[in-house]
């Protein structure tokens, strides 16, 4: 690139200004000239303005302009607007700003179109730049943009009436996208030679203007009092100018009944109607700036926007969505006045998405979010005045929106709020069945939206899941080539299509979208059933309380009843977007997270822990609910006779959709219709209640709470409804209990209904209890007296003490209650306070004579637990004064019915049979601590089942190292075996040699000549020796009579290990080397035995044969 120095400034100017150089060489040098601008420096911008500017001045008002666009002159022209176009707004200009301005107003009165264009920017960019300099200058250029306004009715006649100039007839390029004029990229070969429009009679020059203006308005305020009203009229002016070729085919069209939209075939010039429609556009643009300040002087006018925007609307080109865009941004401007409630006599037209959105597809696909949204906001507004036609009308469009799946989720959410915004105009339609029909079909059309979005579910878990796992991105496909495409479960298809088909949802949150949109659906159909009840048909004669009546929605047909069974079913499952933060892996059972197992079965754990729910998510539910209150009784009882099911199994899948049933059975209207359903369902299955699957059991128990709370909440109704059950539930829970894999979830049933049905209110219920008193208590007895597990003990007493009938019933039976009163009272249990208000009940109501008798055989441990209870702080003290007040009572009968003396507690031994020395600073001997307490409670926790797995593991660890301190594995271990190996060894060489053969002398010095040695290493074996029993042993006696109870205690301990699955192979490899230990000790105990019983027998042989060798020297010497 040359660059552009002093000297070639000059030489440039000398040959641009010379009169007998050549046209075409005077291109190629301004050429060269703009392709090196960009190298110019502010060192010689100064240089290059005195010496350039004079003369592109000069070349552009002294030479004529030319209107044709392909012509040498023009492309001149056109270069050095560019480059005047592209100079440095720096101080270095100022002095030519004023003659740079002159300039290109000239130009504009004088130049063409694409010239006038280019100056209309360098003017903007000025303005910008130089504010305050410029200042003087801009009540010129607002009278050149007047003076243009004023010749667009002239300039619309002469262009397609009389002398409209046929242009090519290609299809329309969008003008933003073509090079500009004067680019490099416009020397190539063109021989259209095009015919270029005077800048003052100009569309494209005109369309550039509004933005001009509202620019230097809103910098220079003082103009905008004096300038903005005079320019009201010639804009109104422009807007209302309308072709002739396009209002009479739209007439033609009405005429036939038919809708013309876009640019109808008469009009020859495309690319100049285009221009047209684009300034009227702008100008609109302008008018909606306008009407911030200036409404007052628009007022007169306001009739005449509506239809403006219409024919604009109806008149723009299908392929001009620019253009179209444009004008429903400023429509949206317009209508965020109170110019809106003039737009309410064009509705109908507005209604029709043809004229909102056109018909072209980049226009359909781009701008209907937009539009809808527009036009969401003046009907929102304006709903008020709409007629019933209208009404029907923006239902069915926004129906149709909300069903459009390639509109974002926003967008569903704006319609779903304008159709809820509608419904109470719709209610204030005098025509009632009409009103009905239309509230019926937004009804349908929101319970559609939520089945939609169910099929949508799988899909976005699937999504959703692998974003919350944060895979790596696979490798891009490879644009060239074909790769087989892997379709995940839940994978989109339509994106794979070779035309999209709808939006990818791929900014956002969806899920949180989708939640929000339920939300409004929700709250949708909740009103419009409510208002439902005010179009109710007209009651019959029979109908007696006509408030009754009109509290509820009536009159649905069969059609309708399914819309509700639609909705119903559709509601619960759109719930399940909720549990997406906390949906399981697939495959994963519904197990109790800390319930540990015990051999194959799982331990019951009861309740099961259920989800929780959101505060958001409990009251949509409510609200969802809800709905079904306010409709027919006999539909309610239709609709949920026949999905009960349907709710049970979504409930399985999502659990806080309890929150339904419980609405219903906590709601006085159908309450006793839901409750009578409800048991009926689960009475079908409460076999089902012992069996393996925790979460299916869990949800039936609480189901059933929530039947009983409803019996508590509404005694007067409901509970006739449970009357015919209560006799079958029990007895159901006594029988199938026996037979169940888990049987405490039938006892845990029991305890909830006599809990909520206690307290002497319902004697129709005890009235049923009453044949089954003696077969319950004789059952709990009988449960009571094998059980071994505590919670199941407690759980067992605690249904024995809340069994609901009357005391004076009970007494036959009374003596079943002694032996769970006992345990009730024992400390520790949560059933003390239930166990002594029984007994203080029974001393209260009952004579001497009958109660201590039954009370004698138990008296002694209900005196002990007692006496238990009368401890100081920070013992509770309810507890102690009430045992005190029934002591009291008994008035020294405690003493006398006493049989046996009481058995006191105390400790034999203060000796620790495993202590822990710890060494204090400041202390010259360590301290013991005592561990055997410790050692008892790990012992429990590896015998309860119940026990968290932690604990377990922690326990068993424990153990393990406290068996480590009584037991030697190694050394005592290896000694043991040495000896053993010794000892054999001896047995073994005794029976192999001739032993019989030789003297027993010969045979132990022998045996003492050779020395053991060990054959593991090989050293000398010492004999063993069992240790002896010292002096301090024998004084400490007790001592080792509690190290055997702790050695006892930890064995136990290892042993119940081994019963605990994540324990059981750590157990039996630790039992294993316990059996090895104990036997090799017992057997070399055994084994030393011997060797000192045969060394005895020895000695006495050898002292034999001794006397007799000396016997016989004595007889021959004699």
């Amino acid at each position: 690139m040359v660059a552009t120095s002093a000297p070639n400034c000059d030489v440039y100017a000398a040959r641009l200004s010379d009169p007998q150089l050549d046209i075409s060489l005077k291109n190629t040098i301004i050429r060269e000239l703009r392709d090196s601008f960009d190298t110019l420096h502010t060192s010689n911008y100064g240089h290059f303005l005195a010496t350039l500017f004079p003369v592109f001045y000069d070349l552009l008002t002294k030479q004529s302009p030319v209107f044709v666009s392909n012509s040498p002159e023009q492309k001149l022209r056109s270069t050095m607007l560019d480059i005047l176009h592209r100079l440095p707004l720096n101080e270095t200009l100022k002095p030519y700003l004023d003659r740079l301005l002159q300039l290109c107003l000239q130009l504009i009165r004088t130049d063409n179109e694409d010239n006038g264009v280019t100056c209309l920017k360098i003017i903007m960019e000025l303005h910008r730049h130089f504010k305050s300099t410029l200042e003087g200058h801009v009540q010129p250029f607002l009278a050149l943009v007047r003076e243009m306004y004023g010749n667009m009715g002239t300039t619309v006649r002469e262009s397609f009436d009389a002398g409209e100039t046929p242009g090519p007839m290609t299809p329309f390029s969008n003008p933003f996208a073509s090079p500009r004029p004067t680019s490099p990229t416009t020397d190539t070969s063109d021989h259209s030679h095009k015919t270029l429009t005077r800048s003052m009679w100009s569309f494209k020059v005109l369309a550039e203007c509004p933005v001009i203006v509202v620019t230097l308005c809103q910098t220079h305020k003082k103009y905008n009092a004096e300038q903005i009203p005079e320019f009201i009229p010639l804009i109104i002016d422009v807007l209302k100018l309308r072709l002739r070729q396009q209002e009479e085919a739209c007439q033609n069209a009405e005429a036939k009944g038919q809708l013309l939209v876009g640019m109808c075939p008469g009009i020859k010039n495309r690319t100049l109607y285009h221009d047209f429609i684009a300034a009227q556009v702008k100008t609109l643009a302008f008018l909606a700036f306008s009407l911030r300040n200036f409404s007052e002087h628009i007022r007169p006018y306001q009739d005449s926007i509506p239809d403006i925007v219409v024919h604009l609307l109806q008149d723009c080109p299908s392929d001009a969505s620019s253009t179209h865009k444009e004008l429903i941004v400023a429509l949206r401007h317009i209508l965020a006045t109170d110019f809106r409630g003039a737009f309410v006599s064009k509705i109908d037209l507005m209604l029709n998405e043809r004229i909102l959105v056109g018909d072209g597809v980049t226009s359909r696909e781009t701008l209907r979010p937009v539009a809808f949204s527009t036009l969401a906001d003046l009907v929102h507004h304006i709903r008020t005045e709409l007629s019933p036609s209208q009404l029907a009308r923006a239902i069915q469009m926004y129906s149709r929106n909300l069903h459009d799946i390639t509109l974002a989720s926003g967008i569903h959410s704006m319609c779903a709020k304008l159709l809820i915004n509608l419904i109470d105009c719709i209610i204030a339609i005098p025509d009632k069945p009409m009103a009905r029909r239309l509230l019926i079909q937004i009804l349908e059309t929101f319970t559609r939206k939520l089945q939609s979005l169910n099929q949508q579910f799988v899909r976005v878990k699937c999504q959703y899941e692998e974003k919350v796992r944060e895979l790596p991105q696979s490798e891009p496909r490879s644009p060239v080539g074909r790769t087989d495409i892997q379709l995940a479960p839940g994978t989109n298809y339509e994106q794979f299509l070779p035309i999209q088909t709808s939006l990818a949802d791929t900014h956002g949150d969806f899920v949180k979208d989708t939640r929000f949109l339920i939300k409004s659906l929700v709250s949708g159909i909740k009103n419009v059933v409510f208002m439902l009840k005010l179009c109710n048909p007209p009651p019959t004669s029979t109908v007696v309380n006509l408030q009754e009546y009109g509290a509820v929605a009536r009159g649905f047909t069969h059609k309708e009843v399914r819309i509700f069974v639609d909705l119903l079913r559709a509601g619960i499952q759109c719930f399940d977007y909720y549990s997406l933060a906390s949906t399981p892996s697939e495959g994963e059972k519904s197990t109790c997270p800390s319930s540990p197992t015990v051999g194959k079965h799982p331990a019951p754990a009861f309740p099961i822990k259920l989800r929780p729910v959101s505060k958001e998510e409990k009251e949509l539910l409510e609200h969802f609910a809800s709905v079904f209150i306010y409709v027919d009784p006999a539909i309610f009882q239709e609709v949920f006779s026949s999905q009960m099911e349907f709710l049970f199994k979504c409930t399985l899948r999502n659990t806080p959709l309890l929150t339904v049933p419980q609405f219903f059975l906590a709601s006085d209207a159908v309450s006793q219709s839901f409750a009578s359903i409800c048991l009926a369902f689960l009475m079908k299955r409460i076999d089902h209640l012992g069996g393996e699957d925790a979460l299916y059991t869990s949800v039936m128990i609480q189901l059933f709470k929530l039947v009983f709370m409803a019996v508590t909440l509404f005694p007067a109704t409901n509970e006739a409804v449970l009357k015919p059950h209560i006799a079958n539930i029990i007895s159901s829970c006594l029988k199938l209990s026996g037979k169940a894999l888990h049987p405490a979830n039938f006892f845990h049933l029991l305890r909830a209904l006599f809990r909520s049905i206690g307290g002497g209110r319902f004697e129709l219920l005890y009235k049923e209890v009453l044949p089954l008193l003696q077969v319950l208590m004789e059952s709990l007895n009988i449960l009571l007296n094998t059980t071994h597990e505590k919670h199941m003990q407690d759980l067992f007493v605690e249904i024995s003490h809340s069994v609901p009938v009357r005391l004076s019933v009970l007494l036959p039976y009374l003596s079943l209650l002694m032996r769970p009163l006992v345990l009730a009272l024992e400390p520790g249990s949560e059933l003390v306070g239930q166990g002594l208000r029984t007994l203080e009940l029974c001393i209260d109501n009952l004579t001497q004579e009958f109660l201590d008798p039954i009370m004698a055989p138990v008296i002694n441990d209900i005196m002990v637990a007692l006496w238990k209870h009368l401890k100081p702080e920070p013992y509770e003290q309810v507890h102690s004064h009430t045992t005190v007040r029934i002591l009291g009572k008994l008035g020294g009968r405690n003493r006398r019915v006493l049989q046996n003396f009481p058995q006191i507690q105390s400790k034999q031994s203060a000796v620790s049979g495993l202590p822990l020395q710890v060494i204090f600073h400041g202390l010259d001997e360590p301290q013991s601590l005592p561990l055997d307490s410790v050692l008892q409670v790990a012992a429990r926790v590896l015998q309860d089942s119940q026990s968290d797995f932690f604990y377990q593991e922690k326990a068993f660890a424990l153990v393990t190292a406290q068996l480590s301190l009584l037991v030697d594995w190694e050394g005592v271990t290896s000694e043991k075996l040495g000896h053993l190996r010794h000892w054999f060894g001896q047995v073994y060489a005794a029976q192999s040699s001739s032993v019989n053969a030789l003297p027993d002398q010969e045979v132990t010095s022998l045996s003492e000549s050779k020395e053991a040695l060990n054959p593991d290493s090989g050293e000398p074996l010492v004999p063993y020796q069992f240790p002896s029993v010292s002096p301090n042993y024998l004084l400490h006696q007790e001592c080792v009579k509690v190290r055997e109870e702790t050695l006892v205690t930890i064995l136990f301990a290892v042993f119940s290990a081994s019963t605990v699955p994540g324990l059981r192979e750590r157990a039996h490899t630790l039992i294993q080397r316990l059996v090895r230990y104990y036997a090799l000790w017992y057997l070399a105990r055994h084994c030393a035995s011997l060797s000192a019983e045969s060394a005895v027998n020895r000695t006495a042989s050898s002292q034999a044969s001794t006397d007799a060798f000396t016997a016989g020297t004595t007889s021959d010497n004699s």
